[in-house]
């Protein structure tokens, strides 16, 4: 319905909750020094270290320079080091620290802990059911998909 105000979208709605969740996790890991997206990229290393910076960027969904900042203010915390590739000096690879290894457990009890907020009162089945709603909103959003555009003419 298009006369409707977007207050009442169920995207206004997903953008509250989105907000309200990030708030929640930068307040907790904020406590352990750390700043909203650190760790989703310490959760690519805790997996594999020495991955390329460029593979941490594509793997998080940031670009290029946006990776570079982010590599920057983790090295200076102590939690990365980054090291120019033996073989292809352009590559940057990227490790944990003694520092940042020792969050991993911290860091994912945390998220657990919001995420049991989160879904307090929903089932196994709600939850799995809201998983794949969410995995076929993402597909609709993807990068292949087209935007919706409507011809509108804007006035002045």
């Amino acid at each position: 319905m298009k006369d409707r105000p977007i207050e009442d979208s169920l995207s206004f709605l997903l953008v509250q909750l989105v907000r309200a969740h990030h708030h929640r996790i930068a307040g907790s890991l904020r406590e352990l020094g750390l700043y909203v997206g650190q760790e989703m990229i310490m959760s690519q290393l805790w997996e594999k270290e020495g991955v390329a910076q460029s593979g941490l960027a594509d793997a998080c969904g940031l670009e290029k320079p946006t990776i570079t900042k982010v590599m920057e203010r983790m090295s200076e915390a102590g939690l990365i080091r980054v090291e120019k590739d033996q073989k292809d000096r352009r590559v940057r690879r990227v490790y944990l620290t003694e520092r940042g290894r020792s969050l991993k457990g911290e860091v994912r009890n945390r998220w657990h802990l919001v995420e049991e907020q989160l879904f307090k009162g929903f089932s196994e089945r709600d939850k799995s059911a809201f998983r794949q709603f969410l995995e076929r909103m993402r597909a609709n959003m993807s990068p292949g998909e087209e935007p919706i555009r409507q011809a509108t003419k804007i006035t002045r």
